[in-house]
């Protein structure tokens, strides 16, 4: 699940270190206390949400909502279950195969789906060209082209 978190924020362009994962086990408190007291520190040196980043609010609030519903679309929720069993079978949690399954098999339906919720709130309320789109999405026009289509048809 970390994995496919940080790949989300690098497509929304937030910092990967606005999340962390640490495993402390409960007979180490003071390794908790650390990891926290460290975290707490790189957030408060990265600032507000947004404003290190160089986003603007309204591109904050866009990225944002587009990212809470990428995690309730059942596609990338059943891709990333088809991982996590995929992973089970192979008996290997290791970081490298981690990311790169899912690189291969999460990312590109998390990609998509991140998109089209992106495009269908840029337009909600007109056309909107290409440009601005590819602009505000960080996508190139090759993989927003599909998804325009999609959403033409429906």
């Amino acid at each position: 699940m970390a994995e496919t978190l940080w790949n989300l924020l690098d497509l929304i362009g937030i910092n990967r270190d606005r999340f962390k994962l640490e495993w402390v086990s409960s007979a180490e408190p003071n390794k908790l206390v650390e990891d926290m007291r460290s975290f707490m520190l790189g957030i408060k040196e990265l600032g507000p949400l947004g404003v290190s980043e160089g986003l603007s609010k309204e591109d904050l609030k866009l990225y944002l909502e587009a990212a809470c519903g990428v995690f309730q679309n059942m596609q990338v929720r059943t891709a990333y279950g088809n991982v996590a069993k995929e992973l089970k079978k192979l008996k290997d949690f290791s970081m490298d195969t981690i990311k790169r399954k899912v690189e291969e098999k999460v990312l590109p339906v998390l990609k998509n789906k991140l998109y089209e919720l992106e495009i269908k709130a840029l337009i909600q309320d007109g056309p909107k060209s290409v440009d601005f789109l590819v602009q505000k999405t960080r996508a190139s026009a090759e993989e927003l082209n599909p998804i325009l289509a999609k959403i033409i048809k429906s």
